[in-house]
């Protein structure tokens, strides 16, 4: 049988040649959701094939997995040894039971058979869940939310001898109708791949492409030369049409190629052309808006839409913004998906929890802030916030966006959470991959500090209001000179009245990883005031907690340096978390030993209990105006 597995990154050496670097790279663009690799058969990777790597091929499991702690033989998925593990498991099958002899007889063939923690089921006690709370019913089901505590296996820790988990995790229990008596054959339909057995190697190699390429984007990996170690994405043009037949097939009206995944660029235009005189938000800008991107999607998720506020339930405040209120609410419709072409109406993705941006004074919003907005749609943004369109507050006439909800709240909310060193690190090399994106477009965020990285769930983040830190509307921005920001998380040269680079996002991005690692917000004890941006401009920086380990110490400093040619740029940034997220269970790699240290003083720091914020400490966006600001130096303490 086959073993696919899936990777980040090769955890090879710093000094590795061009063509493992090409290999990695196509790794990660083409496996943020899977588990299968990208693997070469010849110098050309145009094809982007997409071989597995195979269960007795022990010279590639070496190069990619290393050798297992414990039986020092070639892995089979990163920190996973399926016969160490499949051992574990068996030893431990004694020890519970789901009173159902084909349920438990699944649950034990998965562990035993498991060569990547993906591919592990447990029995899990219903008492292990808290806060189990109804959400839905489909049609042979209903839907629970529930909390995990002790979260779902990732590796087992050979140090302590225990399996290490993804703790607190937020769960849907599916309850089935009538299942006291499953049959076998229904659990089969649950666990096996739900694709069809008979299907071809060309369509299944197709369907996985598409998969790959295209869950949350229109945009694909292709080559303009050998080297692809930037980390290109380029797009399928839209007048390739041998390559647009060839992954996402013909339209089913026009029989020409599509121009994304269901999806076909000029029929859907002509839809929604015809559809435009039965809607109007009341603007005209914001009806251009909408209607352009309408008229030039080409993948579902380029499609805004005017909703009525009607549209929503249980619309909920939140909290506020610099310039904006947050409210959360239910979307029964929910998004377009896809032209159903048998029922003539649009699929959507119904029953959506989405988050409502009222925007202040944007009765009369600017078409600069909707360029703004169409940021986007416009661009191939992956790891930030996905925006659904917009809608109309009745009570306030104030527009409002509406994006993705994220369950869990911002990383401000979340530094009090149990996470791990391993998780941390992964979670900011996410954020920067989003940053990276940004920047490799020619953007600039300019508004980067911890209530704007978002988290769906502990471990699923985004970057949110891309370049709205100013205020909607118009008037207010021309009356009054200075910056918009969070003063905290803002580059010196900023403060002074320079020019937004990407290297004043690199300073945030420090600032925001330090804060995530110390598990507290910068200068929370002092006012946000004029002193504060004199301060900073003459080298003061957050306190770097003892427990963080040294190499990120060192890049943390090296982000928030005073001179912004000094500072890293975001792909370097992105190069080091990826060898240190891959490096963190190596037991020979240098930031391994560095974690192991810096868990054994934290579990000796004292919290307190009752963190006092200075009342004048603001981390929302607001005017500031600064003048005669010193030069920026780096301290010297």
């Amino acid at each position: 049988m086959k073993s696919f597995k899936k990777i980040f990154n090769n955890p090879n050496n710093e000094d590795e040649d061009n063509s493992t670097m090409e290999k990695r790279n196509l790794w990660n663009s083409l496996n943020s959701d899977y588990q299968y690799h990208v693997s070469l058969k010849s110098d050309n990777i145009g094809d982007l094939s997409r071989l597995p790597i195979y269960i007795n091929d022990l010279k590639k499991r070496k190069e990619i997995y290393g050798l297992c702690g414990e039986c020092n033989k070639p892995g089979t998925g990163r920190n996973w040894c399926q016969p160490c593990n499949a051992k574990r498991f068996s030893e431990n099958f004694g020890n519970w039971t789901s009173g159902n002899k084909d349920i438990d007889e699944l649950i034990q063939q998965s562990q035993l058979n498991a060569v990547y923690y993906t591919k592990c089921l447990e029995w899990i006690p219903f008492e292990n869940f808290e806060n189990v709370t109804y959400v839905t019913r489909g049609g042979f089901s209903k839907i629970y939310s529930a909390d995990w505590p002790e979260g779902y296996i990732h590796y087992w820790d050979i140090d302590n001898q225990r399996w290490d988990r993804f703790q607190n995790t937020k769960v849907a229990l599916k309850s089935l109708d009538n299942s006291s008596e499953i049959s076998t054959d229904f659990l089969n339909e649950i666990f096996n791949n739900p694709n069809n057995e008979d299907e071809d190697n060309s369509t299944m190699e197709k369907r996985n492409l598409w998969n790959s390429l295209n869950s949350d984007y229109q945009y694909h990996v292709s080559l303009k030369s050998d080297n692809i170690g930037d980390l290109s994405r380029l797009p399928i043009y839209i007048n390739d049409l041998k390559k647009r037949k060839e992954i996402y097939g013909l339209c089913g009206e026009c029989n020409k190629p599509g121009t994304g995944r269901n999806w076909c660029q000029p029929c859907n235009a002509k839809r929604f052309s015809e559809n435009f005189g039965n809607w109007t938000s009341g603007n005209k800008d914001i009806d251009e808006l909408i209607q352009q991107s309408q008229l030039n999607a080409v993948y579902y998720t380029k499609c805004l839409e005017w909703i009525p506020f009607e549209n929503f339930e249980n619309v909920t405040y939140v909290t506020r913004g610099g310039f904006s209120k947050i409210y959360s609410a239910d979307w029964p419709e929910g998004y377009i998906h896809y032209w159903d072409i048998d029922n003539q109406r649009w699929d959507r993705f119904q029953n959506t929890k989405v988050a409502l941006k009222s925007l202040d004074n944007s009765s009369e919003i600017s078409t600069d802030f909707l360029n703004e907005i169409k940021t986007y749609v416009a661009d191939d943004f992956s790891h930030v916030i996905p925006c659904f369109g917009i809608t109309q507050d009745p009570s306030t006439k104030d527009y409002m966006i509406v994006l993705f909800y994220c369950e869990s709240g911002n990383l401000r909310n979340c530094l009090n959470e149990p996470v791990a060193y391993t998780p941390k690190i992964e979670n900011l090399l996410t954020i920067a991959s989003g940053l990276l994106n940004i920047h490799n477009v020619g953007k600039v965020h300019k508004d980067f500090h911890s209530g704007n990285i978002l988290f769906s769930n502990i471990f699923n983040t985004f970057i949110s209001d891309l370049g709205m830190c100013q205020p909607a509307n118009s008037e207010n921005k021309s009356l009054k000179k200075g910056i918009y920001g969070v003063l905290p998380y803002m580059a010196p040269e900023i403060l002074r009245g320079g020019r937004y680079e990407k290297s004043a996002d690199v300073y945030s991005f420090g600032i925001v990883m330090n804060e995530y690692f110390s598990e507290e917000t910068p200068y929370n004890d002092i006012p946000h005031d004029n002193n504060l941006a004199i301060k900073i401009c003459e080298g003061l920086r957050p306190k770097i907690s003892d427990d963080t380990p040294k190499l990120i110490s060192e890049l943390i400093v090296e982000c928030w340096d005073a001179k912004p040619e000094n500072r890293p740029t975001v792909k370097k940034i992105c190069k080091k978390l990826q060898e240190w997220r891959d490096q963190a269970m190596d037991r020979n790699g240098e930031i391994y030993s560095q974690i192991k240290e810096c868990e054994k003083i934290k579990e000796n720091k004292k919290v307190p209990e009752n963190i006092q914020i200075h009342p004048e400490a603001i981390y929302t966006s607001r005017l500031l105006n600064f003048e005669n600001l010193p030069e920026p130096v780096n301290s010297n303490k």
